[in-house]
């Protein structure tokens, strides 16, 4: 390769410039190749960067190791001059286990900086290839998840419905799947349907400790699935659980314990009611919920004044 640049150098116009070329390009293909094998990217770009007649013929280059060379910018932490390099491979036509490869790498990158455009764009321009059942999980997720990071969450519902629905994929990204379907059928008062996406959801979560937020939303939509459709012992059930994962220090403990006393009122439990209006007035007086509490326990007293004097009246 060093000759063949030497060569160019020195004769720039001659006949047998063609053949340097050829001499110099396969070479590369052989160093690059085997340190494909090594897994030694940097020596990749070393040979790239100090030999430039190779990006000068890059047409002539092989989509092996033109891929080789957009792997390799990517290890070094070179997103840009990875992502030109793999351009070829990432439009029109899948190009075999290559287009693969630079979809994967593009992926990684367009996640890495929240570059949730060019992940819509990518799933739009390959949403016709036939991808291996894992990569095509992938592509989806990334995809569903950006379209809720740009403000569109009904574009994502068809992708979120079809991954939920992949039972032997990634557990903690079909946890988000069911998540957003639980949210989805929320939103429409399909309570039945919010209800199993939900338990299924937390219990995916919970079983990989994974993203305590979404635990909590899921309690929440359990919750209200459950109150608004009369099973309040199921409701119990679960602000129990809600109960003892929020923290005091939490600025949704106040709004919560107000709630969780709502709930033991409608379900007859007069003296648990009091008794958590009364912690909650203690342990939080400045808050909105205190204040409701501190009203709430007023009437509630006003009321049994009320009774008693009508029952003391002859």
């Amino acid at each position: 390769m060093d000759a063949a640049g030497d060569f160019f150098k020195l004769y720039p116009k001659s006949s047998l410039a063609k053949r340097a070329q050829d001499v110099g390009l396969a070479a590369f293909e052989k160093s690059t190749a085997q340190a494909v094998a090594e897994e030694n990217y940097p020596r990749i770009i070393k040979t790239w960067e100090e030999h430039p007649y190779l990006a000068e013929h890059l047409d002539r280059l092989t989509p092996d190791s033109r891929m080789a060379v957009a792997l390799s910018y990517w290890k070094r932490d070179a997103p840009e001059q990875a992502l030109a390099m793999a351009k070829p491979f990432l439009q029109g036509d899948k190009q075999g286990r290559l287009s693969e490869m630079a979809v994967e790498m593009a992926l990684n990158i367009y996640l890495d900086r929240d570059g949730w455009s060019e992940i819509v764009d990518l799933g739009n321009n390959i949403s016709k290839w036939e991808l291996p059942e894992k990569l095509r999980f992938e592509v989806d997720y990334a995809q569903a998840l950006a379209l809720v990071n740009l403000g569109e969450m009904d574009k994502s519902r068809n992708l979120w419905a079809k991954l939920a629905a992949e039972y032997k994929s990634d557990p903690v990204k079909r946890a988000y799947a069911l998540y957003y379907m639980a949210r989805f059928a929320g939103e429409e008062g399909q309570l039945q349907k919010q209800y199993v996406f939900a338990q299924e959801g937390l219990a995916l979560f919970l079983a990989s400790g994974e993203d305590n937020q979404k635990v909590k939303d899921l309690l929440v939509m359990l919750m209200d699935a459950t109150e608004y459709s009369g099973r309040l012992t199921d409701t119990l059930q679960w602000a129990m659980e809600y109960n003892s994962l929020i923290k005091k220090s939490a600025p949704d403990w106040p709004a919560f314990q107000y709630r969780l006393a709502g709930i033991y009122k409608k379900i007859g439990d007069d003296v648990t009611w009091r008794k958590v209006l009364e912690n909650l007035i203690k342990e939080k007086p400045a808050s909105l919920a205190a204040r409701s509490a501190q009203s709430d326990l007023e009437s509630q007293r006003l009321e049994d004044q009320a009774r008693q004097f009508s029952s003391a009246t002859p």
